[in-house]
């Protein structure tokens, strides 16, 4: 959630390649990942962004849209309820 939370919010974002997480922290698109455990590529990623106003900035819209898009409350709403209610329309 807070990942989402700082895409909605249009930072630019780092994160550790594990899990979900490049579901959402797409590199080169929607934020950094760097390796779990890796404190050098931690820090090339934060010079990165720091060096790099506008490419991170970019990433940022595009991440902010990426949550608009595809975690709206109300679609993953309906989303559930089309599973609860067993239509197999999901939209």
């Amino acid at each position: 959630m807070v990942l989402i939370e700082a895409l909605a919010s249009g930072l630019p974002t780092i994160a550790t390649d594990i899990s979900g997480i490049p579901e959402l922290i797409r590199p080169g698109e929607t934020g950094q990942l760097v390796p779990p455990g890796d404190p050098a590529a931690l820090a090339a990623a934060v010079r990165w962004v720091i060096e790099n106003p506008g490419p991170a900035r970019e990433q940022a819209r595009r991440g902010r849209e990426l949550v608009e898009r595809d975690h709206r409350l109300e679609t993953n709403v309906a989303r559930l309820a089309a599973l609860f209610e067993g239509t197999g329309s999901v939209v």
